[in-house]
């Protein structure tokens, strides 16, 4: 997988402009718009089945929208990908996913954690995805920033459901990225763990990264708030949360 050119601390932002969605020929939402810059976070609200899920994947190039545009502005976009359609303040449309893939991590509610590796072997995998191989001592130091380096010799399924997502949040630090996408990264996670999330997030946000999340439980940083009301012509509604 080809990684990003991409040095997080330049300056960047992202703008959603009336995005829609649709599920089996339903509308799931419509008229989204959102702006992230450098050290912001947007945290999606809403009922099951609202599309918060749905947005994420849409933003990560994952799932087509019905309608609208991105608008990915950067110091320094990997130029291979300045075509006619991906150029800075240019909407991203054919080659969106592969624009914003390549400066974004989607970390999914689903840990993609293969239970039948041991946990330094997961870890390894997902730095040879990201066209970054780590020799074990780097391996080893990236587990101990996320507090597994005592089971990096264990399979992965005999980790429990907090340890498991600390393992998908690793990596998060394989390589370097402007654009966090977290789906629940909360769930599982007790206090400690919560605190630790809350820890990288802040540091990440700190750098000039920016962060998008869906969730029921709210992470304790100040944040804009997109709630999407399923059903409704014009589901966002934005305000500014200094929890």
């Amino acid at each position: 997988m080809e990684q990003a050119d991409f040095t997080i601390g330049a300056r960047v932002r992202l703008r959603g402009q009336n995005i829609g969605c649709a599920r089996a020929g339903r509308p799931i939402f419509e008229g989204v718009t959102f702006t992230l810059t450098n050290g912001d976070i947007v945290t999606i609200t809403g009922a099951n089945g609202s599309g918060k899920t749905s947005l994420l994947r849409i933003i990560a190039g994952l799932l087509p929208m019905t309608d609208g545009q991105f608008i990915w502005d950067a110091e320094n976009i990997p130029k291979r990908q300045n075509t006619a359609k991906s150029q800075q303040g240019a909407p991203l449309q054919k080659s969106r996913q592969q624009s914003i893939s390549t400066i974004c991590h989607f970390i999914a509610h689903q840990n993609a954690v293969k239970g039948q590796l041991q946990v330094r072997e997961n870890l390894a995998f997902w730095a040879n995805w990201f066209g970054a191989p780590m020799n074990i001592a780097k391996l080893d130091e990236l587990l101990q920033r996320v507090g597994l380096l005592g089971q990096a010799d264990i399979l992965a399924s005999d980790l429990s459901v907090g340890q498991a997502k600390r393992l998908a949040l690793a990596r998060l630090f394989i390589v370097p990225r402007a654009l966090w996408l977290l789906d629940e990264p909360l769930a599982g996670l007790d206090e400690e763990g919560r605190q630790w999330l809350e820890e990288i997030a802040r540091a990440h946000l700190a750098q000039g990264g920016l962060i998008c999340v869906a969730t029921h439980e709210r992470l304790s940083l100040p944040s804009t708030i997109l709630k999407l009301d399923s059903g409704t012509r014009d589901p966002h509604k934005r305000q500014r949360d200094h929890v």
